[in-house]
This record gives structure tokens, sequence and C-alpha cells, in this order.
């Protein structure tokens, strides 16, 4: 065998073994997997409201995925609205709601969640007119539905958004206001629940409760005091900043009609041995 055939031979032998090597690295990469995590029940609004109500439905279905935090990119929050104006049915809506602007596509399940809330209370609103029955302009003004929205947290790990309406059915004494909130956890495509943040088996809602009592008899506006009790219910309008857990009670919550909506900011720290990620808020 001449001197470029025994060349040959070798540059096979090496060019095998690296493939063999390639194959085997290959191979031993980890596969990851996504996990669907399901949506919780979201509460029933306090009783006793002498104002028509507009019942909280069931979240929409999302199809969620578990995603690292490097790759979700920082959100642009924008108003979208919906109007409706029918003389006929008697009722005018112009409700604004929040969505990521830019990038929209990364944040798809946020936006349409967060729109789906919107047209949910919409649906409701019209079905609690349709069933008054139309109403003249001769006789009572014309049912109104609005919304608009605030930011307490919005960026790339977490948005937290408090939407509040404003509804008048025709012929009723006074207007009412009632709240929405959305609390987006990107990394699951979640909308969490308050138990979310702490410890299994931590008593958060004890300590929520405690505070807020404690609060709002300071601002002697404590007039039904089960609305403050340590019940899921009574606490599911929350919202979380930079510093604080915000809670909001609707009319009739804890004050009557002419007190309005009432809320208590408690400082994280006071909730710090509470939660299940402290660094995390």
């Amino acid at each position: 065998m001449n001197t470029d055939s025994r060349s040959i031979l070798a540059s096979l032998r090496g060019f095998n073994l690296c493939a063999i090597v390639a194959a085997l690295v290959v191979s031993a990469l980890p596969v990851t997997t996504a996990r669907a995590q399901g949506n919780s029940p979201t509460p029933t609004p306090p009783a006793g409201n002498p104002t028509p109500s507009f019942t909280q439905t069931p979240k929409p279905a999302l199809t969620p995925t578990s995603r690292s935090l490097r790759s979700i990119p920082t959100p642009r929050l924008a108003t979208r609205r919906i109007q409706e104006n029918d003389a006929a049915a008697g009722y005018e809506i112009d409700v604004r709601y929040a969505a990521v602007n830019r990038p929209a596509d990364a944040w798809l399940p946020f936006n349409v969640l967060s729109e789906a809330q919107a047209r949910e209370v919409i649906a409701d609103f019209k079905t609690k007119v349709a069933a008054m029955g139309v109403v003249t302009q001769a006789a009572a003004p014309t049912s109104t539905l609005s919304a608009e929205w605030e930011a307490f947290r919005a960026t790339r790990d977490f948005i937290s958004i408090r939407s509040t309406y404003g509804a008048y059915m025709a012929g009723a004494a006074h207007p009412t206001s009632f709240t929405r909130v959305i609390n987006f956890d990107p990394r699951t495509g979640r909308n969490l629940d308050l138990a979310d943040l702490f410890r299994p088996g931590a008593d958060y809602l004890g300590a929520i409760s405690a505070y807020c009592v404690e609060a709002l008899r300071r601002k002697d506006v404590l007039i039904f005091p089960e609305g403050a009790e340590p019940r899921p219910e009574n606490y599911a309008n929350w919202n979380i900043g930079r510093r604080n857990l915000v809670i909001t009670f609707d009319v009739y919550q804890v004050a009557p009609y002419a007190a309005g909506p009432q809320e208590c900011q408690i400082p994280l720290r006071r909730l710090r041995s509470l939660l299940a990620s402290p660094s995390r808020w």
C-alpha cells in the first residue's frame, strides 16, 4: 500500500470517530416537556349588594406552558376599547381594557385573558339589561357600562392589573362600581389566585385580614365586618406592586355605597415569612 492510500484510510478512520462522538453527544441531550397547569376557580361577589351584581365567570381556557424568564420579553401595555351603542336595546358600552401592544405575539395568553374578562362582564351586563325589558328614553336614562384600568406591575416577570367598572341600570337610584383583577404569570401562562403567592399551609388570609381590619377600623369605614373576614372570596380583588399587596373591597363589601370602594395596602415585608418566593416580590 502506497503513502497516499495509507493517508486516505487514516482520514476515514478519523471521520468515523468524530461521527460516533457527535451521535453520542446528541443522544445525551435532555428532552424538555411543557407542563400544562389548570386555571383556578374565581370567587363569587359579596352577598347583600342591593344593586345588580355582575358575577365573575370562569377564567377562559388557555393552554399555558412553562417558560424561562430569559425567554420572556418586557411588555409594553396599551389600551384597547370596546364600544357599543344600541338605542333599541337601551344601553351604551365603553369599556377600556389592558393589552400588551409590543411584543403582542409573546404575550398572547395575557391579551386573550384580558379581552375575555372584559367581554364576560359586557355579556353579563347585556343579559341584565335584556331581563329588564326595553326602557325608553322618556321613562329613564339609558343603561351604561364603562371601565378603566391601571397597572400595579408590568414586567416580564409579572403583570398585575386592576379594572374598575362603572354600571348604571336604567331606573336604578344610582350607579354602582365593581372591580376585576388580572395577576398574570407569564412563566406559566396562569392568572394567579392569592393563595399562589404563599407557602402551602401558611395562614396568609389570617394575616391579611388582621391587617385590613385594623386599617379599616382606623379609617372608621368597617361597617360590614363580615366583608373583611379571612375568607378567599373577601380577598379576590388583589394586586401586587413594587412594595405592597393591594386589596380592593368593592362597594357594600365593608362599607355602604356612600363610602365608596375601599383599599388596603399591606407592605410586603409584613408578609415575607409567609410568601412562597420572597425574593420574587
